[in-house]
């Protein structure tokens, strides 16, 4: 009787242990690069904790804002398991150069944030994530998001090393193009060249964006109980506070704004 007890009690664990493995959400990955700065995918994949792949989408030429939202692609089942890996490779145009890096992704922050989720602002209903953002930035520097209802968080920054690519991966139809025809792209993105002749290129910028300060925010409208404030930082951290609570915000960005270059 005991050892059929035991077996029981192991066929449960074992039952839990897959159960909490492959756990599964509804998301999308989605990318951007700064304003100023294009970029392009040339391959990415994320890898899921049950094995199976998802690709980062990108519509050509990148510039949609440091971590703000970019093209979607409906891939693989609505609900998918948590990404656990990234590789990727890209083009960074004002740079004229190729990076690549793999690496492995914080899975148990990523699963604390799926699985407490998010409140609804609109509806004040419980919401959850729904897209993993991967932004790539000049000098190889590679961020990743969560963002559900106007909530966005820093899950990972990593380090991409330079690379070459042959181009008749990236342009098959075109095999007499040459790099400096490819990343020529001064016609059809010509303030990003003007910003890189006044300002050139600060490497370091991104990172001091991820600095944190201790501050707060302070509404102050006499009469008033403010419904909805959004809080966007220069790191790409998003916050929305609403229904009159109060703000307590202790370790952002230092600065806000709400156009992130």
């Amino acid at each position: 009787m005991r050892l059929i007890l035991l077996t029981y009690l192991f066929f449960l664990s074992l039952v839990s242990c897959k159960t909490t493995k492959e756990e599964k959400f509804e998301w999308l990955p989605t990318s951007n690069a700064p304003e100023f700065y294009p970029t392009e995918i040339v391959k990415s994949t994320m890898i899921l904790e049950d094995g199976s792949q998802v690709y980062i989408p990108t519509s050509g030429i990148n510039h949609n804002g440091w971590g703000n939202s970019g093209p979607f692609h409906s891939q693989g089942p609505d609900l998918k398991a948590i990404p656990v890996k990234l590789d990727i490779t890209w083009a960074s145009y004002i740079e004229k150069k190729f990076y690549t890096g793999s690496w492995d992704l914080p899975v148990a922050r990523i699963k604390e944030l799926f699985e407490k989720g998010t409140i609804g602002w609109r509806t004040n209903l419980p919401s959850t994530y729904s897209e993993v953002r991967v932004g790539c930035a000049p000098g190889g520097v590679v961020v990743v998001w969560m963002y559900g209802d106007d909530q966005q968080i820093e899950i990972a920054r990593f380090q991409a090393e330079e690379t070459k690519v042959d181009l008749k991966i990236i342009v098959p139809g075109n095999p007499t193009l040459t790099e400096k025809d490819y990343f020529d792209i001064c016609k059809s993105l010509p303030e990003a060249y003007e910003n890189l002749k006044s300002k050139g290129i600060q490497y370091d910028i991104w990172d001091i964006y991820r600095k944190k300060y201790n501050w707060r925010t302070q509404i102050e409208i006499p009469n008033h109980i403010f419904e909805r404030v959004r809080i966007v930082m220069f790191n790409g951290e998003l916050e929305t506070i609403f229904n009159g609570v109060d703000i307590q915000n202790n370790l952002c960005t230092s600065v806000t704004r709400t156009n992130r270059k």
